[in-house]
């Protein structure tokens, strides 16, 4: 339980039941964390829809969302009391960019990246472009690979902790 007048996490990612991003939000609510999720695949969702557009935002990085994103981002910052946020938790990070993590920023937030993908692999092509060009904002960022740790300390990521693979005991 956190013990403090900030004692929200804004978490930004996957909602939907069979989603990690989602276990891991329950998760922090069930060790009675206050957790506000909010998804940004349903937020960009009219970019997305469409096989071909999706594809086109794959392929270049998500850069096309990104001021659709910020907008996103600041309307809900609008809403919170920026003394009462804890952190912000970002899962995935695929779809929020430089100008995204500056804005919570902006409001002295602690901004920490879960991805337990491999961002810096070759297999998804520029997926993470905008996870790699954020990672120096980043106050924390949480891996699941020894390699994904050592390729972010490279990328000049601040702090960067391993964990191991975990699963969801109650999903």
């Amino acid at each position: 339980m956190i013990k403090s007048d900030r004692n929200v996490i804004l978490f930004f990612g996957n909602s939907n039941l069979s989603s990690t991003a989602k276990h891991r939000s329950d998760a922090l609510k069930r060790l009675g964390s206050k957790v506000i999720l909010y998804d940004p695949y349903l937020q960009s969702i009219n970019k997305l829809s469409s096989r071909y557009v999706s594809y086109l935002n794959y392929l270049t990085g998500y850069s096309y969302l990104q001021k659709k994103m910020l907008l996103w981002i600041n309307d809900i910052l609008e809403k919170h009391d920026s003394d009462k946020i804890f952190f912000v938790w970002i899962d995935q990070g695929e779809l929020f960019g430089e100008n995204c993590i500056n804005a919570f920023k902006k409001k002295n937030l602690t901004v920490m990246l879960y991805n337990n993908d491999d961002p810096t692999g070759k297999r998804d092509g520029n997926r993470f472009k905008m996870v790699i060009k954020s990672l120096k904002l980043y106050d924390l960022i949480v891996v699941v690979r020894e390699s994904t740790k050592q390729d972010f300390i490279n990328l000049k990521a601040k702090k960067v902790l391993r964990v191991f693979m975990s699963y969801d005991e109650v999903a």
